[in-house]
């Protein structure tokens, strides 16, 4: 029951990519281009990077977000 317990903890203790960028919201809260960067982070990385942890990130998440952003601009 404890070993549970600590894996249910662990879980909500992990700093993701989403909880580093709401952190960083509240941490910022005059931001001039806090629009922009909430449009850029809604639009290309929620989605594709936001439940990882940074070090959990490798050059192919970052690739895909490159290679999705260069297709929808044209």
């Amino acid at each position: 029951m404890a070993s549970r317990k600590k894996l249910k903890e662990a879980a909500t203790n992990k700093w993701t990519i989403d909880k580093l960028w709401e952190k960083y919201k509240s941490n910022n809260p005059g931001l001039k281009g806090i629009k922009t960067y909430k449009s850029q982070y809604n639009l290309w990385l929620k989605s594709a990077i936001s439940n990882k942890e940074p070090h959990e990130l490798v050059q192919l998440d970052v690739d895909r977000i490159r290679l999705q952003m260069l297709k929808k601009r044209k």
